[in-house]
């Protein structure tokens, strides 16, 4: 009998043994889970925080953008009146210059200045063809960076998609 009555009392000694540490082991998931809804309000703070700061930038570069399309248009436009300009002049240049140089073969006398002359309006129109290529290398340059402009504001669209809670229904 007194095997069975040791055997009982080693039972429940077990059993409250094993409540105490079932019972600590729940107080520490618990804290651990409020120390989780701690840090995760936290977070959504910062969040709320970045989203306006996104929504911030997005309004920036949303502005800057259309300043940038205005100026390339206003830049396209001039680019298109001044390569007019200097096709008529490359074309007015030409012409020129066949004339002087039939009127150079016809008179031995003029040569020289006409030589000059010829010479002047060559460096004209090198001239003319060299900020001809300056105006669409500016072009590009500016389209170039419409383009990442557009991908930046693309990029801050989709960051702020993510980041943005889906709307609430009303209905519920």
């Amino acid at each position: 009998m007194k095997g069975i009555g040791v055997l009982i009392l080693v039972l429940v000694l077990g059993l409250a043994a094993l409540f105490l540490f079932t019972d600590n082991y729940q107080q520490q998931q618990i804290d651990q889970l409020s120390e989780t809804q701690v840090e995760l309000e936290v977070g959504v703070e910062h969040l709320d925080q970045e989203v306006k700061r996104i929504d911030t930038e997005v309004v920036t570069v949303r502005n800057s953008l259309a300043g940038v399309q205005t100026e390339l248009g206003d830049l396209e436009d001039k680019m298109k009146n001044e390569t007019a300009q200097s096709e008529q002049q490359q074309e007015a240049i030409t012409a020129e210059l066949e004339k002087l140089k039939g009127t150079l073969e016809k008179s031995a006398q003029d040569q020289q200045a006409l030589k000059n002359h010829i010479s002047s309006l060559e460096e004209t129109l090198k001239l003319a063809q060299q900020e001809r290529i300056e105006m669409v290398t500016q072009h590009l340059e500016l389209k170039r960076e419409l383009q990442d402009l557009a991908q930046t504001q693309s990029l801050l669209k989709q960051a702020l998609e993510r980041i943005e809670p889906p709307p609430i229904d009303p209905r519920k």
